[in-house]
């Protein structure tokens, strides 16, 4: 009885996204807002539920439920709500019907809650394959036969990775006979390992880093990423992001006792490779959704390289860098859906060129998070970034800190192109009007901002506390 009530938030939520269809083929006067309240709702619902498990200490066999959990659900469910509340707009201007949207989001959401908090290796598996076809349905929604095809090379390379993830599984099994997350790590501690344990576990990794997005499985995440539309890309990109570092944090927590040290090697070498192919292809790329995800491959580089002990001083950097950086790539996504022209939405480097001429707050706001992603001082992403420094400065990793250094620069010479495009070039077409969604979430990540810049402790104590 305890584990089913343990996930008894989780189970409620996909419900609610089996009613969405229902209410969708039953009910006629229905529009994108009828479909966001709900979510919205039921995102509430589900915090509280959270939130009270964790209040009542629900033990579980399956899953975990410690402060370090509930914080992460929160992060990602605030995360899921703001992007739900700005494409509740693009829904209405564009007069679709957002039923499958938010169905399929809600879904993708339940699976990154499934795999931060289990202790079971089969609901880990389960939870990862059910966000992957999630993240391909969203790539391909409301697109035309013609422009399915990069969705579809995301839908093939998914299901590779899932047979690798099912043959890991089946593998592991077969050796252990548990799926116990810790009984199979103590296991895998007490003998040698052979080059089939070796690649069962790396199996699982790939998993993890494929919902990261992080070399060498991001290419076909960012293509996808850069045909979907607005909403399914802003879903695909940030949600995955944060539970799957959360993910990544639990498991290698959790199997860091066995001897995998070649595999963990691999991964920061992975990692490594992230942060450069990320900075050096910002430079060559013009699409706006494309270069977030670049920016994002480059920051989960940053933050992984940093989980090198997976101690707490380590976890306390690379989570807060993270969640910083969360923040302004939600302010640029919160930009993105603001610039429209006539009733189109734009996402090419061209579309900013004159911003500040016609939208000087805009232009300004976009500059502040950009700066904030590169980590400038008298920025939010500053703090991050002294983190980050900090973190490898304790594990004596001063070589990294160095090419850290290097991408940092040729991020900052991309993000100068576009503050050059938005302030110094003539405009190209007039932008429509701004809608008050996005001012109300741009302005809610304006006072974070100010918060952190002006009581920079008060993010990080806090944090600390959390985690220690």
């Amino acid at each position: 009885m305890p584990n089913i009530v343990s996930v008894l938030p989780e189970i409620l939520l996909s419900c609610v996204g089996i009613l969405f269809f229902l209410i969708n083929k039953y009910r006629t006067a229905n529009t994108p807002k009828t479909f966001y309240s709900l979510s919205k709702y039921s995102l509430y619902l589900f915090v509280l539920g959270e939130i009270t498990l964790r209040y009542f200490d629900v033990k579980s066999d399956f899953f975990h439920n410690d402060a370090m959990t509930v914080f992460y659900k929160i992060i990602l469910s605030v995360s899921a709500l703001i992007i739900f509340s700005m494409s509740c707009k693009w829904f209405l201007s564009k007069n679709l019907n957002s039923a499958m949207f938010y169905a399929l989001s809600l879904w993708l959401f339940c699976g990154l809650m499934l795999v931060i908090s289990t202790n079971h290796l089969m609901i880990l598996c389960g939870g990862m394959i059910l966000i992957m076809l999630m993240q391909y349905a969203l790539s391909l929604l409301y697109k035309e036969d013609e422009e399915r095809q990069t969705g579809h090379q995301f839908g093939i390379f998914s299901a590779i990775m899932m047979l690798i993830l099912i043959s890991s599984l089946a593998y592991v099994y077969h050796q252990t006979l548990s799926w116990d997350i810790k009984s199979i790590a103590m296991h895998y501690k007490n003998k040698s390992l052979n080059i089939w344990d070796n690649m069962a576990y790396l199996g699982f990794m790939l998993n993890i880093i494929y919902m990261l997005g992080m070399f060498p499985t991001h290419i076909s995440k960012i293509q996808a990423h850069k045909a979907a539309i607005l909403p399914s890309s802003t879903v695909i990109q940030v949600l995955p992001l944060l539970g799957g570092y959360g993910c990544f944090v639990f498991f290698s927590g959790q199997t860091v006792v066995s001897d995998f040290k070649l595999i963990f090697q691999l991964i920061h070498l992975f990692a490594f490779i992230s942060i450069f192919w990320g900075a050096f292809s910002l430079i060559k790329e013009n699409n706006l959704k494309a270069m977030i995800s670049y920016s994002c491959l480059y920051a989960i580089g940053v933050a992984i390289l940093s989980l090198k002990n997976f101690d707490k001083d380590n976890l306390l950097s690379s989570l807060l860098y993270l969640i910083i950086f969360t923040v302004s790539v939600l302010g640029i996504y919160g930009i993105l859906f603001s610039l429209k022209y006539k009733g189109e939405y734009l996402s090419e480097l061209s579309s900013v060129q004159g911003l500040y001429s016609q939208k000087p707050m805009l232009a300004v706001l976009l500059c502040v998070f950009l700066m904030s992603i590169a980590g400038m001082p008298l920025s939010l992403g500053f703090i991050g970034k002294l983190q980050i420094v900090d973190s490898f400065v304790l594990l004596e990793e001063y070589w990294v800190m160095f090419f850290f250094f290097m991408a940092f620069f040729l991020i900052l010479i991309a993000y100068l192109n576009i503050i050059n495009q938005v302030f110094f070039s003539e405009k190209c077409q007039n932008l429509d009007r701004i809608n008050n969604g996005s001012i109300f979430w741009i302005s809610v990540f304006i006072i974070v901002f100010l918060i952190g810049i002006l009581n920079p402790a008060f993010y990080i104590e806090n944090l600390e506390k959390l985690i220690r």
